[in-house]
């Protein structure tokens, strides 16, 4: 097909704004400013950072013009305003003095530049003000150390924001870990106590049998369900959880404990591994279908399970809080495995591509807001006055955001933006995506299949009137 159809193809005044009034450009005022370095996690409002090229001037005598030297790209300090704000404002401001007074490079997690290996240079500064109850100011610029040049090849030790996140929610499931050999320690199991193990076992399995329709009839209703091979994978956790955790004689050691996290966490992880297709662009959510008529399980859906299985596991932990013997244990409970589910969601993350910039900052957006809930969560448990110390829990599930953030952040520049299109009267899907993306067809063709599913078209040969969101392809 040749480009004879083009803007003039279409009748004057059907399309507004098709090339401007992009979504991306919308959301800037959005900006991701969660930051850390050596693992204390901060709000970073203004950072900054010089660039150009090391240029020398030279001024020789009796010569008006200067001369210039090149010397190379300038990679400059990057200078960085931070705040931390809380109740421990003051244990906050001790940790992030060590943090930049250490000695040798440390990760700094940017916004902006992902994850980078960086030393502090002269000049940092930490600040509290009398009017600023519960707040922690500082600047600092950091120097960014280049890689080495001796790490080659595929074995290469190479730290990068995906490696970062994973490896953030890693450190989620060994706080839970430790959190459940501290709560189910005792020598002597109180009956409170094991009676609130097995109703959060019963609870578990009504949160994703709710989410998923596992075991559920699909006959005669109209409930999207998980797909079958989400149902398959987790089969065998889901009957661990109904055969519950037999209770030891003597609960001498952590094998109790261990087992009761290894359940808990049995279902969301068989959901995470059961990826099947890791490099199916996301322009949202995959639909979730009736009768498991979904083959392949892409990361995007599994994100999506996970992070409702999330909420509800949230809303079971309160209302049998509300009527257990021991309310604080089935709090406890209820948030280690809603930090498991969400370090699931972090690994399942990895598998995602996004289709455009404004697809991966909803994406951060759902992942972020869903660790802000369980922070809530972790916060109003150690307020009721949790058996355990949940400080370690409630650190790393800050430093997985941060780490998330980075890691989204760092694709968002190079995603193709989205435009918003006002199509005065019906029209061909074909044809705005030819005004939009221009000529070449391999490229024509990837924007109309965008447009149909972004904007759910039922009839794509009469599109509109109204305003259709469309893929603008990177130029």
């Amino acid at each position: 097909m040749s480009g004879a159809l083009g803007l003039g193809a279409i009748a004057p005044g059907v399309l507004d704004g098709a090339t401007g009034g992009n979504l991306l450009s919308s959301l800037l005022g959005d900006v991701l400013d969660t930051a850390g370095f050596r693992g204390v996690a901060f709000m970073m409002p203004d950072t900054r950072r010089a660039v150009g090229r090391r240029v020398v001037e030279i001024y020789f005598p009796g010569q008006d013009a200067p001369k210039y030297q090149d010397f190379g790209k300038l990679n400059g300090h990057i200078d960085v305003t931070g705040i931390i704000a809380g109740d421990d404002y003051a244990v906050q401001a001790t940790r992030i003095e060590k943090a930049l007074s250490a000695s040798g490079p440390g990760t700094l997690i940017h916004p902006w530049y992902g994850t980078l290996q960086a030393r502090v240079m002269p000049g940092a500064t930490v600040s509290m003000a009398d009017h600023e109850q519960r707040f922690v100011r500082f600047t600092a610029s950091f120097s960014v150390v280049p890689p080495s040049a001796s790490k080659k090849g595929v074995f290469a030790s190479i730290t990068d924001t995906l490696t970062h996140a994973i490896s953030q929610a890693d450190a989620i499931v060994d706080n839970v870990v430790l959190t459940g050999e501290q709560l189910l320690s005792p020598i002597v199991l109180p009956l409170a106590l094991t009676s609130a193990v097995s109703s959060w076992f019963s609870q578990a399995q009504g949160v994703w049998t709710a989410v998923t329709g596992y075991g559920v009839s699909t006959t005669g209703t109209a409930q999207a369900y998980a797909p079958d091979t989400v149902q398959t994978a987790m089969a065998p956790a889901m009957a661990v959880l109904a055969a519950g955790v037999p209770q030891p004689a003597q609960n001498l050691d952590t094998s109790w404990a261990n087992a009761v996290t290894d359940a808990l966490a049995g279902v969301p992880s068989a959901i995470c591994a059961a990826i099947t297709d890791p490099n199916q662009p996301a322009v949202a959510p995959a639909s979730l279908v009736a009768n498991g008529a979904q083959a392949t399980l892409d990361g995007a859906t599994v994100v999506s399970i996970l992070l409702a299985a999330a909420v509800q596991t949230g809303a079971a932990g309160d209302a049998l809080a509300q009527i257990s013997g021991d309310p604080d244990a089935v709090l406890t409970l209820a948030v280690m495995s809603r930090s498991l589910i969400m370090s699931q969601a972090i690994a399942a993350q990895g598998a995602v591509t996004y289709a455009s910039g404004a697809d991966a900052i909803a994406a951060r957006n759902a992942l972020t807001g869903a660790l802000d809930a369980l922070m809530d969560d972790l916060t109003a448990c150690a307020a009721s006055g949790a058996p355990v110390d949940l400080s370690g829990l409630m650190e790393s599930v800050l430093s997985a955001k941060a780490a998330v953030i980075a890691d989204i952040s760092s694709q968002i520049g190079r995603l193709p933006k989205v435009v918003s299109v006002t199509v005065r009267a019906a029209t061909s899907a074909w044809a705005i995506a030819y005004a939009v993306a221009g000529d070449d067809v391999s490229v024509v063709q990837a924007a109309y299949d965008d447009m149909v599913a972004r904007n759910d078209l039922a009839t794509p040969g009469l599109a509109g009137p109204g305003v259709l969101q469309v893929l603008e392809p990177l130029t």
